[in-house]
């Protein structure tokens, strides 16, 4: 878990580095998502903090059609 947590700090800096979350339903445009090694991290960019919502395994993807 220290190593997504480190992967994530620099969120905070540039929170819209990486593009929204396709697979967020109704997504309000600041839920987005990272790849690190074989997950797929998800957080939302608020105000005043930057929240992970979800750690997924990339072998739990939804499947695309």
């Amino acid at each position: 878990m220290s190593k997504i947590r480190n992967a994530s700090r620099g969120l905070n800096t540039y929170p819209e580095k990486y593009q929204l979350d396709e697979y967020y339903p109704n997504n309000p445009e600041n839920i987005r998502r990272f790849f690190r090694w074989s997950y797929r991290i998800v957080y939302q960019v608020n105000e005043k903090s930057i929240d992970i919502l979800n750690v997924l395994h990339t072998s739990q993807e939804p499947n695309q059609e």
